[in-house]
């Protein structure tokens, strides 16, 4: 098979999986950058060269962990799924990821940020996605019609996982 039909077939089975768009290209991303780091294609790239490529991500490269989860993730893919290679070491279980708490805003210091925005679309749009917990992506893909004051929700479509939700509407926000 040439590089451009592995490519092709690589993308078929992320579609046939149901991977996310975005998914996609970053596991083809990751397959690239595989490629390149040896120069030649993915396919003839042995176990040991594979493996190697691993513990290369951690040590002198020094990947981020989720990094390097989604590149695993990645070769895997296409190792198992797409070349149907059974290679233990790809069984590996990837390190934890050390979850920190997050640092959280009072509200007064979320409503002073907001009124330093300027641009009333801008506001409105930030203030949406703080009240009703949206996603920026959400937010820019709203439409009038998904706001349901009637009902006091927000619609959102095609969100994360390609599934559709509702959230509240504060008053307050509809208001505005």
């Amino acid at each position: 098979t040439t590089m451009k039909n592995l490519k092709q077939r690589l993308i078929e089975d992320m579609k046939l999986r149901g991977l996310a768009e975005s998914t996609q290209k970053r596991y083809l991303d990751s397959i690239k950058a595989l490629a390149n780091h040896f120069h030649r294609r993915p396919d003839q790239i042995t176990q040991e060269q594979v493996r190697n490529y691993l513990i290369y991500l951690i040590e002198p490269k020094g990947c981020a962990k989720n990094t390097f989860h989604v590149d695993l993730a990645a070769i895997k893919f296409l190792y198992q799924k797409t070349l149907g290679r059974d290679w233990r070491f790809l069984q590996i279980a990837c390190a934890k990821t050390h979850k920190g708490l997050p640092i959280v805003l009072s509200r007064k210091e979320v409503w002073t940020l907001l009124d330093l925005v300027l641009r009333p679309k801008a506001r409105m749009s930030l203030t949406l996605m703080y009240t009703c917990g949206l996603r920026v992506s959400e937010a820019m893909a709203l439409r009038l019609e998904d706001i349901d004051s009637e009902r006091m929700v927000v619609w959102v479509r095609n969100a994360k996982g390609n599934r559709d939700r509702s959230v509240p509407l504060p008053t307050q926000t509809l208001d505005q």
